[in-house]
């Protein structure tokens, strides 16, 4: 069974890690933003707007005294007994008991959007609690894992490099020795056959002096 691991990239492991960091950046940086905009309006709505309304009813009800006086005053200028118009006093008096009762409505108005907007908030971060355990505990696993798996991956990879190139020099030393071993062989004379060993031997046998004595007849 092969051993050998099916990994045909390790920059898609590498991109795919860099993508992911910037996800978690992105996400960590809307998460935040999206806090702040939500503090920001509870402020607004159960300090900033309360206030100011308060603030507005008290202008309110010093508008409407001031108004109630420039009435008073408008109709004692009529002296010869007809009753006075004093139409610009009555419309300044009905403006500002408008206003001051405005004001008064909107501090129920801001008390019911601020526990409205409190709801909401609430709501709201149960629901991205999921994506908020993803992003700030999952992900930096995640990250983690990757970071591991390439640096295993790429020691694995120098491993089998190695061992590639030590197989690669084995079979190019035994292709050299064979090649030798093929020349040495084609250098080296054929074998001879019996026949002409046995008629090498004997022709060197009668080139070979005798060393046996001449008969006396042909001394």
């Amino acid at each position: 069974m092969s051993t050998n691991a099916k990994v045909h990239s390790f920059e898609a492991i590498k991109r795919f890690h860099g993508s992911l960091i910037i996800f978690a950046e992105e996400a960590t940086g809307s998460l935040g933003s999206l806090h702040q905009e939500i503090v920001r309006i509870m402020q607004w709505l159960t300090h900033e707007q309360p206030s100011y309304w308060k603030k507005q009813i008290q202008k309110g009800f010093e508008e409407v005294a001031a108004a109630k006086a420039a009435l008073s005053r408008a109709k004692m200028k009529n002296f010869d007994g007809n009753p006075a118009s004093c139409i610009e006093e009555k419309k300044a008096l009905q403006k500002a008991k408008w206003a001051l009762d405005h004001a008064q409505k909107q501090i129920d108005v801001v008390r019911h959007w601020g526990i409205k907007m409190q709801q909401e908030s609430d709501e709201y971060r149960g629901r991205l609690a999921r994506l908020e355990t993803m992003v700030n505990l999952e992900i930096p696993r995640m990250l983690a894992l990757l970071e591991n798996m390439v640096t295993a991956l790429e020691a694995y990879a120098a491993i089998q490099t190695v061992e590639t190139n030590r197989m690669a020099g084995n079979d190019e030393q035994s292709r050299q020795q064979r090649a030798v071993g093929n020349k040495q062989a084609q250098e080296q004379p054929a074998p001879k056959s019996e026949e002409a060993v046995s008629t090498e031997t004997a022709a060197q046998s009668a080139a070979q002096p005798t060393n046996q004595p001449v008969p006396e007849e042909h001394q």
